[in-house]
């Protein structure tokens, strides 16, 4: 059947191979705006936040990665609300800063160039739980699973 040894491995590895492209599944960045405040800042709770943009499949249940258009000091504590795709508030400190290219990656009229590391900081395990929830959710329904709308669960088939 086969003409020679080396045409029933590549058979074989040309077969793996396929079978590892329908495995694989499509990753899809979701960008949300947001808005970042510094914490204790002698202008109160008046001042203006800056405009942030966020990777929601960079948000984990302790930090997330931003890109911000003017940067930050390492340890500064802030709060970081995000509107979309589910209301979301939290305080944090800056990890790290750094510049960013703001021409390779994040397509905006706003320039982002800087891309900052937030850990999250928790007042009681209760705020860290629903942080982990949110995530959850968020995960399920927002970026790799199939959304809650998109099929009723009470639907009857038919026989």
């Amino acid at each position: 059947m086969w003409q020679a040894p080396s045409h029933r491995v590549r058979a074989l590895a040309s077969a793996k191979k396929r079978a590892r492209e329908r495995q694989r599944k499509a990753i899809h960045l979701k960008l949300v705006d947001g808005e970042i405040r510094i914490l204790g800042n002698h202008l109160g709770d008046g001042s203006k936040g800056a405009a942030i943009r966020v990777i929601l499949n960079d948000l984990g249940s302790k930090g997330l990665g931003i890109f911000s258009s003017s940067p930050f000091m390492v340890g500064q504590e802030i709060s970081i609300t995000l509107e979309k795709p589910k209301r979301f508030f939290v305080k944090g400190r800056i990890a790290w800063c750094q510049e960013h290219d703001a021409n390779s990656h994040v397509i905006s009229n706003n320039p982002f160039s800087y891309r900052m590391g937030i850990v999250f900081t928790f007042a009681d395990a209760d705020e860290e739980r629903k942080v982990r929830e949110y995530c959850e959710i968020l995960s399920k329904e927002y970026l790799y699973g199939v959304p809650a709308y998109a099929a009723p669960h009470d639907e009857k088939v038919a026989a």
